[in-house]
């Protein structure tokens, strides 16, 4: 294994007046329903079920049932998603994960870390890119829709044809739908696709994006055959998810939705309009994203225009020049993009697209 970085996405502290639209967590003022707020007790004493409480995994099983059912059974409940990722990776030791570009920036590290190898296939799941990058080494491909950093969603048809073309060479999909909660219609699932979840596929959820509940660290992995191989592996690396944490997810998901629903669609207007004024920008293309609250403008118009400077390394330069911090697109395997969230209260997306706006639209000299 090579040595692996900080996630160039991981919260850090930044300089006093700059505006983050680098973040990852929804930073909206979602309704909340009342958390666990004892003290510690004698049913925190005692180590909690390794694949999760059974009530939490019923009600897991309840939120996600589609055309196909989810039982409790094939529910493992993990300190945040990307747990439930890596244990799936690690079913990938000694081989190669195949990945799609552009892609979350921890994907790679994390195939890494499983002892396996990143292969990128493209920036879309088509069955003829996977054949193309397959291998007798390959084990897993990973779809990630709505992706980050992007918003893009894989349609029905090619989910469905990934899913066949998977099974008949024996390999797993880790199909990452942590965003879904998101979006707005609702976009495909392998769970909404078939009467039964696919035995080789693992289902990848949480409520840090759908629930604004980043700091919970609670996520899932619905799978079928796999599920033996992931719980022995979590109950070594794991142990079980803390109680509380549990309490709280199950306090959250058993809550009304409503207020929830109607701040999603504020959010997904909020999207779109800031998708509008970035696209505006002479040299920049930023197509509105199909879900998902990341914006992932191109700058390579911008770039081309101009000289070699400090605007040339753009992420540093808006942070310290301009006070607004953004992911630069390299991180997810595209350079020439930035990431931007617009999850972020009025106020402060405002604030950040006005620097953000101002910034690429100067014609003055380097600075």
């Amino acid at each position: 294994m090579t040595g692996v970085e900080m996630s160039s996405t991981a919260r850090r502290p930044l300089p006093d007046g700059v505006v983050d639209l680098a973040a990852g967590d929804v930073r909206l003022p979602f309704p909340h329903p009342d958390g666990v707020s004892r003290t510690i007790g004698p049913a925190d004493q005692a180590y909690a079920d390794t694949a999760g409480d059974p009530d939490l995994r019923s009600r897991i099983a309840a939120y996600a049932t589609g055309t196909a059912p989810v039982t409790a059974g094939q529910v493992l409940v993990t300190p945040g998603a990307r747990t439930a990722v890596f244990l799936t990776l690690l079913q990938a030791t000694g081989r190669d994960v195949l990945l799609p570009v552009p892609h979350w920036g921890s994907y790679p590290a994390l195939v890494q870390c499983a002892g396996a190898h990143p292969v990128d296939y493209g920036p879309y799941p088509e069955v003829t890119a996977l054949e193309a990058a397959r291998t007798s080494r390959t084990a897993i491909v990973v779809i990630n829709s709505p992706r980050n950093p992007d918003g893009a969603v894989v349609d029905a048809d090619t989910v469905t044809a990934v899913l066949g073309w998977a099974h008949q060479h024996g390999i797993i999909v880790l199909f990452d739908q942590v965003y879904r909660g998101l979006a707005t219609p609702t976009t495909p699932s392998p769970l909404e696709l078939t009467d039964t979840l696919a035995p080789h596929c693992v289902v990848v959820d949480g409520l840090t994006k759908s629930h604004a509940a980043a700091g919970i660290r609670l996520g899932w992995a619905i799978t079928g055959d796999l599920m033996p191989a992931l719980t022995a592996v979590a109950s070594h690396l794991i142990g079980g998810v803390s109680t509380r944490t549990q309490q709280a997810a199950l306090a959250a998901l058993t809550a009304p939705a409503g207020t929830r629903t109607a701040a999603l669609a504020d959010l997904a207007d909020q999207v779109r309009q800031t998708a509008a004024r970035l696209d505006a920008i002479p040299g920049v293309r930023c197509p509105a994203p199909d879900a998902g609250f990341f914006l992932f403008p191109d700058l390579r118009g911008w770039l081309a225009t101009i000289a070699p400077g400090p605007r040339s390394d753009v992420t540093a330069w808006l942070r310290h020049e301009h006070g607004v911090a953004v992911v630069d697109g390299a991180a997810f395997g595209t350079p020439g993009h930035i990431r931007l969230s617009a999850a972020v209260d009025a106020p402060t997306l405002a604030t950040g697209l006005q620097r953000l706006t101002a910034a690429l639209t100067t014609t003055s000299a380097e600075t």
